[in-house]
């Protein structure tokens, strides 16, 4: 009668978590899918119905302050950045001289904080000197390695927000060739036009750097190149090596730009309706643990409570 009792009990809460999770993953399977059609939409009605770009004034900030007096001086103890650490920093947007300094400074501080805590907390619980080492060390690890771990998302969120704006850029300096002013000519009125959006920010400084290397009259290939490794967009790779080669053959490069952008949204609308095709089967992973679960506990729950009732007669 017990073991009746229990297997009811299990069948119906089963079968309320079943419900109340299938509802939820329902919602939010809707949900997700029409966040993705809507990027889609996006994506099909063109550029001018996205917004992106706005003509806005930009205001540069500058001048010494106690900060980089202090990041001054951290910067004379801490150790010289390698050439890998100086290109994450770069992909990640941070170009400043003291940029190095600043990521150093965050381990050092999440190391010690995180460690202290750990180490108090640990020792005000178990009074263990052995138990309270490892967790400070193991935390302090932990809060030293975190900054690293937020610069690649950093990165990543940098590499996909490019992505996303290209297409737009590829067809404004196709438009600008077509009406037969010159590349550079049109990343100059493009790039002051963009305004402060932050989706624009990414994109736009690339392209700054870019300018800035041209004008400095550095070699058209190696600014091509420069501009490919500031970031992790293949999409860019892609777009600097469409340029150098046209430069080098002196095409047009017009009708070149506007297949590439179309390639670029064709292979993003193609991601995002893989994402919807794969978004059915991600949810329903979810609520079949609920079915199975229940169906697993019906077949071997009556065989573990006999073994444990035999097992309890053996030991009186």
């Amino acid at each position: 009668m017990e073991i009746a009792i229990i297997l009811i009990l299990v069948v119906i809460c089963s079968a309320g978590i079943f419900f109340v999770v299938q509802n939820n993953q329902q919602k939010a399977e809707a949900g997700s899918t029409d966040n993705l059609n809507r990027r889609i939409a996006i994506l099909q009605d063109g550029f001018q119905d996205q917004g992106f770009l706005e003509s806005r004034d930009s205001s540069v900030k500058g001048g010494e302050s106690l900060w980089q007096d202090f990041m001054n001086l951290i910067g004379t103890i801490a150790p010289v950045p390698s050439p890998e650490k100086l290109e994450a920093l770069n992909k990640a947007g941070y170009r400043t001289p003291n940029a190095h300094i600043v990521l150093f400074v965050q381990q050092i501080s999440g190391a010690l904080s995180g460690g202290l805590l750990a180490g108090v907390a640990t020792l005000m619980i178990s009074h263990d000197m052995l138990y309270t080492l490892l967790a400070t060390l193991l935390v302090g690890l932990l809060g030293f390695m975190g900054p690293q771990s937020n610069l690649r998302k950093k990165t990543a969120e940098r590499s996909l927000m490019i992505d996303k704006t290209l297409p737009d850029m590829i067809d404004l300096f196709a438009n600008c060739c077509i009406a037969g002013v010159s590349f550079d000519t049109a990343a100059g009125y493009i790039l002051n036009d963009l305004g402060d959006d932050p989706v624009l920010q990414p994109i736009r400084e690339d392209f700054l750097a870019w300018q800035a290397d041209v004008n400095l009259g550095i070699q058209r290939p190696d600014c091509w190149n420069k501009l490919s490794n500031r970031s992790d967009s293949k999409n860019i790779r892609y777009f600097t090596s469409l340029m150098n080669q046209s430069e080098k053959t002196g095409g047009s490069i017009a009708d070149s730009l506007f297949k590439m952008s179309s390639f670029f949204r064709d292979r993003r609308k193609q991601q995002i309706q893989a994402e919807i095709a794969q978004l059915a089967q991600k949810m329903s992973m979810q609520t079949m643990a609920f079915i199975i679960l229940p169906i697993i506990i019906l077949l071997m729950g009556p065989i573990f409570l006999n073994a444990a009732q035999m097992a309890g007669q053996l030991f009186r």
